[in-house]
């Protein structure tokens, strides 16, 4: 392996590192704003989030397949419903809601689309792909 090489994987690393860390930044600072609701609103809006994006994975999945795509699409196509932007609905509901309420489930969903979206990929990385 060349200089360059290890260079590169050498920041392929880091890039990844600081990636997940400015991702994990913007995630805490949409949940500590709603801490106390969140805390209040208790297991319901923890299911109804995690089902949200578990179902939306999994039908985009199976949509996907009915329509004869290839399984490496199918498995993409999961995960980008499964990782709905919940960052967004959070901000929309920021900016064009004046009850701080609105917030809280975009802000437990933005959890919940990180943990569903890596669960899918981590369990996809080890199976290939068949077609």
């Amino acid at each position: 392996m060349c200089v360059l090489e290890r260079r590169l994987r050498m920041r392929s690393a880091f890039a990844r590192s600081a990636v997940s860390l400015r991702s994990s930044a913007r995630l805490s600072g949409s949940v500590a704003k709603c801490a106390a609701p969140i805390k209040n609103a208790g297991m319901p809006l923890q299911f109804a989030c995690m089902a949200l994006h578990l179902f939306g994975g999994i039908l985009g999945f199976f949509a996907t397949k009915a329509c004869g795509y290839d399984e490496r699409t199918c498995r993409t196509v999961a995960i980008e419903t499964a990782m709905k932007s919940s960052a967004f609905g959070f901000l929309l509901a920021s900016l064009h809601f004046g009850a701080f309420n609105v917030r809280v489930p975009s802000a437990v969903s933005v959890v919940w689309m990180a943990i569903v979206g890596s669960i899918m990929a981590v369990y996809w990385q080890g199976k290939p792909a068949t077609n």
